[in-house]
């Protein structure tokens, strides 16, 4: 009797089997891929936030005539074109009112004017329009969290902690007064 050259059904599921697994595992690998990269990108945009919000309080400080920090906002007064200018830099949330109660989960850090004058000793929310003024970071956290704005003599400590997603960042930096 002559035998036939050819695939048995056992070889056949076998092979399908195999091939089945191998996809799975490759498809596995990948998608654990994903989600890093995703967590990176997520990771990489607070960072360049935190950064770009940190890197412009550092740059007003280090020209300011004066500074002064109350209730976790960043008040100075810069010499622009021969005139002096007050501005504050303050953690915002629409669903706060000044003064601010931080019980909001995320905040935005703004940066507007306020009325002429000696910087105050105390945030005084007459001389400046809550919610007003350009944004400079979204998503921080509130000062009862990491983020925080200090002043000791003349300098000005920062740690701004961005949250996005479930991925928390936290950059710090201090920086002197030059010119007070």
């Amino acid at each position: 009797m002559k035998r036939c050259k050819g695939i048995t059904l056992l070889e056949v599921v076998f092979a399908i089997a195999l091939i089945v697994f191998l996809v799975s595992a490759v498809m596995a690998v990948y998608i654990v891929s994903l989600q890093g990269w995703d967590n990176l990108g997520h990771r990489n945009d607070i960072r360049e936030k935190l950064h770009f919000a940190v890197e412009r309080m550092v740059r007003d400080v280090r020209e300011a005539k004066a500074i002064s920090v109350t209730s976790n906002a960043l008040m100075l007064t810069l010499n622009e074109s021969g005139s002096d200018n007050n501005y504050i830099y303050y953690l915002h949330n629409s669903s706060d009112s000044c003064p601010m109660t931080y019980s909001q989960a995320t905040y935005d850090l703004r940066r507007t004017t306020f009325t002429s004058g000696s910087l105050p000793a105390t945030l005084n929310c007459a001389r400046f329009t809550y919610g007003s003024g350009e944004i400079i970071a979204k998503g921080l956290t509130p000062p009862t969290g990491n983020t925080s704005i200090t002043k000791t003599g003349n300098y000005a400590a920062l740690k701004l902690e961005g949250i996005e997603g479930n991925d928390k960042l936290t950059i710090r930096g201090e920086v002197r007064a030059r010119n007070v």
